[in-house]
């Protein structure tokens, strides 16, 4: 049978990505035409949903259900490299810093990888990881949610554990939001919107929700959607 999703899509200037089935494509935004696909021909084994991300030095980087990381051209969509080792798909888009590209897999890891697709170092959680990791600008940290129920803290650079969270309760597939006053807000499959402090991952407050809590919560000065 053949794997389906939702479409995963990232606007950079005036072109539009888009990871849906087979191909990963890119179109120009103010005609809609398309610029190019990759790749040329379809594949029934490789899929993408994952929305790509433009890493710091000009490289689009997409994860596959064929557990394979690809680094494309953003401009002609030729393949830069791949990062193959993997054990299952990727789900979560990466997440792209100066200090490398961080990349979560549902074989539970945190991959990352340098800007030439070598891997630096991985952080294995407890359960799948589905949501793309939130940089901190303040630290050299990122935070990445898993479906274990907990929020880790992870040192950019040699993949070391920060903190854990105590169980929050329910899976977690959006990815944390981080505000200006070190706060982040997480949703989970616990039909919650969590709060907690990002330097040490206690709890400030919990609402509830209706229903599990897909999404990562967006922040608009002192809301939280």
């Amino acid at each position: 049978s053949t794997t389906t999703s939702w479409p995963g899509l990232s606007v950079y200037d005036d072109t539009a990505y888009l990871a849906y089935n087979q191909f990963v494509y890119a179109i120009d935004t103010k005609s809609g035409t398309e610029l190019w696909r990759y790749p040329n021909e379809g594949e029934s084994n490789v899929t993408f949903y994952a929305a790509p991300t433009m890493s710091t030095d000009g490289q689009l980087i997409i994860g596959g259900y064929d557990r394979v990381l690809y680094s494309l051209n953003p401009e002609n969509g030729t393949e830069n490299w791949t990062f193959d080792q993997a054990a299952d798909r990727y789900v979560g888009s990466a997440l792209t810093t100066g200090e490398g590209i961080f990349a979560p897999n549902a074989d539970y890891s945190l991959y990352a990888i340098d800007s030439n697709g070598k891997l630096k170092w991985s952080f294995t959680a407890e359960e799948a990881l589905w949501a793309k990791p939130t940089a901190d600008p303040d630290c050299t940290c990122i935070y990445i949610a898993s479906m274990d129920h907990s929020m880790y803290s992870i040192n950019a650079e040699d993949g070391s554990l920060v903190w854990r969270t105590e169980p929050l309760g329910g899976a977690i597939v959006g990815s944390p939001s981080l505000s200006p006053e070190n706060i982040l807000y997480t949703g989970t499959f616990n039909n919650e919107v969590i709060a907690l402090n990002a330097e040490n991952g206690s709890n400030v407050w919990t609402q509830t929700a209706e229903n599990w809590v897909w999404a990562g919560p967006a922040l608009d000065e002192d809301q939280v959607y």
